[in-house]
């Protein structure tokens, strides 16, 4: 990648949770909760506020057919990330220039990310 001081191949940095335990599918009403829930969560600051009941029951139920709704009982979570921990920190620090450089916001995040990690993983 042309990202680092030396020859090297390119790679993606990521962070990732898996999830494990009992899924449990829910009906449509159970899925028209869970929206509901999440409408009125992230609508709630808007300008104008999206509200589901001014969706009329044809549209709702065409719509619901394309979403599977669940919930999961949690036995397990594991989180695993890939920053970029196995360069020296000039090359880390190359990275995090080039992230800074793009302008979308998984770049922005990972750079956020890796700049927090980056104290333990270069302690003087």
């Amino acid at each position: 990648s042309s990202w680092y001081d030396h020859v090297n191949v390119p790679t993606w940095n990521y962070i990732a949770v898996h999830v494990y335990g009992k899924v449990k599918i829910l009906d449509n009403e159970g899925a028209v909760g869970v929206l509901q829930r999440l409408v009125k969560r992230y609508e709630k600051d808007s300008e104008k506020p999206f509200r589901m009941d001014t969706l009329d029951e044809k549209f709702m139920v065409s719509h619901l057919k394309a979403l599977v709704a669940f919930e999961i009982t949690i036995d397990k979570i594991d989180a695993k990330e890939k920053l970029s921990q196995n360069r020296d920190a000039h090359n880390y620090d190359l990275v995090l220039h080039q992230l800074h450089k793009r302008p979308d916001e998984q770049s922005k995040a990972i750079k956020k990310e890796m700049e927090r990690v980056k104290r333990s993983l270069f302690k003087k």
